[in-house]
C-alpha cells in the first residue's frame, strides 16, 4: 500500500503567473523498503518502487480523494496556505513619516 499526498501546488518562484496552481495533485511518498540502488551504467539513484515518480492532476480536491479511496490508497490532504495581499502604492515610497528614516545614506 502506497502512502500518497493530495495537495495544491504553489506558485513557482521563478514565474509571476499562477497557471499551474489551480489543479489538485496526488503524488506518492518514497517507500523506505523499496530497494534504492545506484544505477551502474549512468550512476543515477534508482528505485524498485515504480509509483514514486507518478503524479496525477485533478480538477477538485473531492475528485482526488474519491480516486484515492477507490484505489484503496492511504492519503493525507495538505490544504493550501492562504495568500495575503497587501495593497502597495508607489507614492508611499515618498510619503512623509515623522518616524525614523527607512533608508540610511552612506555618503
Amino acid at each position: 500500500m502506497h502512502p500518497c499526498r493530495i495537495f495544491k501546488a504553489c506558485k513557482a518562484a521563478t514565474q509571476s503567473g499562477i497557471t499551474n496552481t489551480e489543479v489538485w495533485r496526488l503524488d506518492f511518498d518514497t517507500e523506505l523498503q523499496a530497494g534504492r540502488f545506484e544505477n551502474e551504467l549512468i550512476g543515477w539513484a534508482s528505485s524498485a518502487d515504480y509509483m514514486q515518480a507518478l503524479q496525477m492532476k485533478f480538477i477538485s480536491k473531492e475528485d482526488a480523494i474519491a480516486f484515492a479511496d477507490k484505489q484503496g490508497w492511504e492519503f493525507t490532504v495538505q490544504e493550501p496556505n492562504q495568500k495575503v495581499f497587501k495593497k502597495k502604492v508607489y507614492a508611499d515610497n515618498f510619503k512623509y513619516s515623522p518616524s525614523k528614516l527607512r533608508f540610511v545614506k552612506t555618503k
